[in-house]
């Protein structure tokens, strides 16, 4: 891949092969495999774990209990290279230095072929918050459980070999630490996708009623609909409530639809919903009039990164034709923003929708 230039691995011709074969194999911790309680996690501020303030499905976040000020380091620890690694572990919170498709095979080899967990711990940091003027990629040492914010208020820097996280501007005590995924490396999510590429004859299946543990990645997914696609900030409580109803009536039967799910060994690939309806009442405040006959509304539908271009969108529109032929309902619509070129082109070309002012149309039958 070209993002790559020469490594350590690439030096000395067939040095490489030797090195692997005669150097002595301790078994070393790998990332995931760091506890939280490890001194290799601990932060240089007092900081607490409680369920993250970012929205359904965030899991835990890290609070800070002390005030800081801009520019305060939380936390340090030196990134070491493969070989490195190998030879005496990780000792301290940093990270493991990626710089060649060889040094990704090495370590797979060494963690017995745990690609997901590799992808998961893949980063980098942008050239230029580095003192190298290079972007930098990394798999981190253990994760810090800081979820992701457009408006966040910490960083990570690259400074002399060692990763640091600070402040961007004062934080108060009590408030979560954010850090903005984005400014991560492009490459990185390219590669991730490689080291854990969903199986191409993935497809969506009905969320049942026991499954109750699920609709939080639901309600996950449609915020990162908005945030991603839409381009919000952030989605109020009062959307995500909407939903969150349309999802019980769905699921207890009370409203005619399917929450339809993807998922592929322990990863979570999407989540689309629809429902029939005569005035798409998702909210009390919906402006949608109230039609004579019914039709299938399909709500939304959202695919992780790794999950795109892979056919799910089609799959989800084929079970929302099937079940409005099956319903009685004559039409089909959904609405879709103006600037995701993309899929409306896949309705339109692919899909065979029309697009009526904002709303895109199909007959059911």
């Amino acid at each position: 891949m070209a993002m790559f230039g020469q490594s350590e691995w690439e030096e000395g011709g067939d040095r490489e092969s030797e090195w692997w074969e005669d150097a002595p194999q301790p078994q070393r911790l790998a990332p995931w495999e760091l506890t939280m309680s490890s001194p290799a996690a601990e932060f240089l501020v007092n900081t607490e774990l409680r369920d993250s303030t970012a929205g359904p499905g965030s899991g835990l976040g890290r609070f800070t209990t002390v005030d800081l000020f801009e520019g305060q380091v939380l936390r340090s620890g030196p990134l070491v290279s493969v070989s490195t690694y190998l030879e005496g572990g990780l000792k301290s919170v940093g990270g493991i230095t990626v710089t060649s498709e060889k040094d990704i095979e090495v370590l797979l080899q060494y963690w017995h072929g745990d690609r997901r967990r590799l992808a998961d711990f893949l980063t980098g940091v942008r050239a230029k918050d580095t003192d190298q003027a290079a972007p930098v990629m990394y798999i981190a040492s253990s994760s810090a459980f800081i979820n992701h914010s457009v408006r966040a208020n910490v960083r990570v820097v690259v400074q002399k070999g060692t990763c640091h996280i600070l402040t961007t501007r004062p934080v108060g005590a009590g408030e979560e630490l954010f850090l903005d995924y984005r400014f991560g490396l492009v490459d990185v999510q390219s590669l991730s996708v490689e080291l854990d590429p969903p199986p191409a004859n993935a497809a969506l299946r009905e969320l049942q009623p026991h499954e109750a543990d699920m609709v939080n990645m639901v309600l996950s997914d449609y915020c990162k609909l908005q945030t991603e696609v839409y381009g919000l900030r952030e989605v109020s409580k009062e959307k995500v409530l909407a939903v969150r109803l349309v999802i019980d009536r769905i699921l207890t039967g009370s409203l005619p639809g399917k929450v339809l799910v993807a998922n592929h060994s322990t990863a979570h690939l999407g989540s689309g919903i629809f429902f029939k309806t005569h005035h798409q009442a998702v909210s009390p405040q919906s402006s949608y009039a109230h039609e004579e006959h019914a039709y299938l509304w399909l709500h939304f539908f959202f695919a992780a990164k790794n999950a795109r271009n892979m056919g799910l969108l089609t799959f989800y529109v084929e079970a929302g034709e099937r079940f409005a032929k099956d319903s009685g309902c004559r039409q089909i619509r959904t609405d879709i923003v103006q600037h995701n070129i993309a899929c409306a082109s896949a309705f339109k070309k692919k899909l065979s929708f029309q697009p009526e002012t904002t709303v895109w149309c199909k007959s059911a039958l």
